[in-house]
């Protein structure tokens, strides 16, 4: 199960910033996902960023900076404080993804949570401030791939101190989806 609370998925973390080499702040975004008491293991567990599909950019966007047009298989995303692309997931046990992270005022990108050997030269990754629908794909060795949808607002703006630094991002709770392509219903 793929689920979100912004109690719990919105941390500050100090990361060296992909903007020259120092430490600083930034606002990540995770997604818990659970194995439900009673069930085997779940094996070889990754979380698939399976469409991106911009919906409408920041007013703080021009409009060359905006991608249109829906983005398939984005990548697999990051576990949280973990370097295995798949991991297994206990029955009643919860681990966590990193859906993405903000780097602050000055770069008003959400950058998704793709492992750095993972990251496309396209920068498909770096979504401008804006609004956008995910699909995801909870995919695993022994049990069928389950796809949910979830819709994300970044409006461009940080805000660092600890008390509210997420006011500017928006995440709806992942509900469950169908992957729908064009010519195969």
């Amino acid at each position: 199960m793929l689920g979100y609370e912004p109690e719990t998925c919105l941390q500050l973390e100090a990361v060296i910033s992909s903007v020259g080499a120092r430490e600083r702040p930034a606002a990540y975004a995770r997604l818990r996902v659970t194995n439900k008491l009673g069930r085997n293991a779940a094996e070889g567990v990754q979380v698939l960023v399976a469409s991106l599909e911009p919906l409408e950019k920041a007013a703080k966007i021009a409009d060359d900076k905006w991608r249109s047009g829906i983005m398939w298989n984005v990548g697999s995303l990051g576990w949280t404080h973990a370097d295995p692309p798949d991991l297994t997931i206990g029955p009643g046990a919860m681990r966590t993804v990193d859906l993405g992270r903000i780097e602050g005022a000055d770069d008003p990108y959400f950058t998704l949570g793709l492992p750095d050997q993972q990251r496309p030269a396209s920068r498909v990754d770096r979504m401008p401030a804006g609004r956008y629908r995910l699909r995801l794909a909870v995919v695993g060795h022994n049990f069928d791939a389950r796809l949910w949808e979830l819709e994300l607002d970044y409006d461009g703006g940080w805000i660092p101190q600890a008390d509210e630094p997420f006011v500017h991002l928006k995440i709806s709770a992942p509900r469950p989806a169908r992957l729908v392509i064009k010519g195969t219903q």
